[in-house]
């Protein structure tokens, strides 16, 4: 039987191999993971007024690329990154406006991780690959992901403007991942539901142009589901059966849900309307 870690081994020193020059870059070779970046402040500014209810930013850390409303400035650039402020300012206010860098590198792993699984599990139905193949073909893709598209160039320089795609990038991958266990089978309808749900949602508050895809697949596979449970019942079960069954699928897509509501009350607070 096989080692799981013989096939994970060369996957994780990938990546940490990967993260490396990436670190190098996103620090500009001094290994200062902590460091300002262009504008990057205004999304500690937005994590600190959201958590009064506020959808503005201090006009400083944004200046002209800010949006003008009612006497105060807003950001174009999705609320993600600021959500994942909360936390490190509340923990450690030193080093406020300081995030960017390890935010957009934790974005990345996360990318890197969500790829692994993808090809793992991909490459696993072929039967006429070996071990070794196997592996290859996995540090390839992480190797290629990490250092030979523009994901390289988006992290070494961790300004607002890249920021948001590296996270929307993350999390579609993430949707993707869940999308294809779905169809695949690769893991439980649940997981898969939650993964795409999840990385819908995210991607949704980082860059909504990553999020309509997945919530369109998010939409057409709970209607598929749906579906499919109807036509098992018909046969198999009574139809509070299927009622359950979509309501416990449901509990596993409020991620998609809770991410819209809070777009469509960021959008209210910004512009007066839900829908701009």
């Amino acid at each position: 039987m096989k080692a799981p870690w013989k096939t994970a081994l060369p996957a994780v020193l990938t990546i940490a191999f990967v993260l490396v020059v990436q670190a190098f870059f996103v620090t500009y070779g001094t290994g200062e993971l902590f460091g300002p970046e262009l504008r990057s402040d205004a999304f500690d500014s937005l994590g600190k007024n959201l958590l009064e209810g506020r959808a503005d930013v201090d006009p400083e850390t944004v200046n002209w690329e800010g949006l003008d409303i009612d006497g105060k400035k807003y950001m174009y650039w999705g609320p993600w990154p600021a959500l994942v402020r909360i936390v490190p300012n509340l923990l450690r206010p030193d080093q406020y406006g300081r995030w960017a860098r390890l935010s957009s590198l934790l974005a990345s792993v996360l990318a890197l991780l969500a790829t692994a699984l993808i090809v793992k599990y991909s490459l696993s139905v072929n039967q006429k690959l070996g071990r070794g193949d196997i592996v290859a073909l996995t540090v390839l893709s992480l190797a290629g992901l990490g250092l030979g598209t523009p994901l390289l160039y988006l992290i070494s320089c961790a300004r607002i403007y890249h920021e948001s795609i590296i996270w929307g990038l993350c999390a579609s991958l993430w949707g993707v991942l869940g999308v294809l266990g779905l169809t695949n089978r690769w893991f439980g309808r649940h997981l898969g539901f939650l993964l795409l749900s999840t990385g819908a949602g995210v991607a949704l508050l980082a860059r909504v142009t990553f999020a309509v895809p997945l919530y369109a697949l998010l939409a057409l596979m709970i209607t598929a589901s749906v579906v499919s449970a109807i036509r098992r019942d018909r046969t198999k079960a009574p139809l509070h059966r299927t009622v359950k069954s979509f309501l416990g699928d449901g509990v596993f897509v409020l991620p998609a849900i809770a991410a819209s509501i809070f777009q469509l009350w960021y959008n209210w607070r910004r512009f007066g309307s839900v829908t701009v």
